[in-house]
């Protein structure tokens, strides 16, 4: 055989995937192109779609049709832009190449790049307000299927947040609002967001969120963590020594703050007493708004809960809801009844002929008659069920006990699912 004819077999040969499967030279390892927009934004902390100079995201690459853990194949690279769409590897030598074989590949991306993230959970703290760039998460998972015959990765990214915006206007045009104090109690502070499906954990800290106010205090603002329901939330105002709350959980049109969605209120007070009236409140998806009408009035602080979910220290069935989602938590009421279908509409207040035992109803005080104002209880077969369901256990109407389970929408409230203990008469089952 001729040496030409030799050197054609072993480049053949060489091209030849383990697998079996030639190799395209056309492919080659190309470097990916990134080329990232912000979609509906509209008065964040873009102007249009661009973005800021040295803005960073983080940038993964993993095999079509995984998850991250499995096939990463490029692990939380740093790229950024001097502006405008177009990003580069921060370090040149960490370039994202495209697979040599031509195989296809998916991205995920996020803003702003964290350099440590463990097991691809991206931590986020909205506690300290200073900076709101900087708590203005991003991500983008739209990228899939590519390969290196087409190297331009373009990315769009969404806002993962919420963000509340207060406008405040003083009846007095020249009152002093530059002491002002605003908060929301009960906020989500803390959480992680799982860069491998774009979903966020139930929060890890619950507290007073206080908002970033302009140094005249006529404007205010806040990047939050969604939150699905505003019960026993509470926007407060201090000013010249002046308490406004406002209880979110009482609005009918704003029951929750969405990912994405801006929140503006435009409020004039008046800061000698009396009330403070919002003219107009708007919800903008970033390029949608809603109008309406509330009142803000003179009160209270009520301050952030203390109640941990923790067998000694159990969560009042009111305060329950803020912790919507969250698994073996502690809830303590009086037992005031039970469903006899599947909506809370259904509410029996009494122990006489009952015809269910697969849940029972909790409230604050033990003659509760409202049924909105109740608590559904899941009781799953076994023991839990035998001590506390009425039909066997007519005694327990107007009891207080603690139950452990999981907060979770039920019968059309917030309730506890899965109950798996419960104290009742000093005793602790199962």
């Amino acid at each position: 055989m001729k040496t030409k004819d030799l050197l054609f077999l072993f480049i053949s040969l060489f091209l030849i995937s383990c697998e079996g499967e030639i190799i395209d030279k056309s492919l080659g390892s190309r470097p990916a192109n990134i080329n990232a927009i912000i979609t509906n934004v509209n008065n964040s902390r873009m102007t249009g779609d661009a973005w800021e100079n040295g803005d960073s995201i983080g940038m993964y690459m993993k095999k079509e049709n995984t998850n991250l853990n499995v096939g990463i194949l490029a692990d939380n690279i740093k790229y950024v832009t001097t502006g405008g769409s177009t990003f580069t590897a921060a370090n040149p030598d960490e370039d994202i190449l495209f697979p040599f074989n031509g195989s296809n590949v998916d991205f995920i991306a996020y803003f702003p790049y964290k350099k440590n993230i463990s097991n691809y959970a991206y931590p986020v703290d909205v506690t300290n307000q200073n900076n709101q760039s900087a708590l203005d998460l991003l991500y983008s998972n739209n990228a899939i299927g590519l390969n290196s015959a087409n190297p331009n990765v373009n990315l769009n990214f969404s806002h993962q947040m919420s963000k509340v915006v207060l406008n405040i206007t003083p009846e007095n045009p020249t009152a002093d609002l530059s002491d002002i104090t605003i908060k929301i109690t009960n906020a989500s502070l803390k959480t992680q967001f799982l860069l491998s499906d774009g979903s966020l954990s139930a929060p890890t800290e619950i507290g007073d969120l206080f908002f970033k106010i302009s140094s005249d205090g006529k404007f205010a603002e806040a990047i939050l963590i969604p939150m699905s329901n505003l019960i026993g939330r509470t926007l407060v105002l201090i000013i010249a020594g002046e308490t406004y709350i406002y209880d979110l959980g009482s609005n009918a049109n704003i029951s929750s703050f969405d990912k994405g969605t801006k929140y503006t209120f435009n409020i004039v007070i008046n800061p000698s007493g009396v009330q403070a009236t919002v003219s107009s409140s708007s919800i903008a998806s970033w390029n949608e708004v809603t109008e309406e009408d509330i009142a803000i009035i003179p009160g209270n602080d009520p301050g952030s809960i203390t109640s941990t979910g923790e067998f000694d220290n159990p969560l009042s069935v009111t305060e329950a809801p803020i912790f919507l989602d969250q698994k073996d938590m502690w809830v303590k009421g009086y037992v005031v009844g039970y469903y006899t279908s599947t909506s809370y509409t259904s509410f029996v207040n009494n122990a006489t002929e009952v015809t269910s035992t697969s849940n029972i109803a909790l409230a604050l005080t033990p003659t509760e008659t409202e049924p909105k104002k109740t608590f559904p209880v899941q009781l799953p077969s076994g023991t839990i069920r035998d001590i506390l369901n009425l039909q066997d256990n007519p005694q327990n109407l107007g009891k207080e006990i603690m139950l452990r389970g999981d907060i979770s929408n039920y019968y059309g409230l917030v309730g506890l699912k899965n109950t798996d203990r419960a104290f009742i008469d000093g005793v602790e089952y199962p």
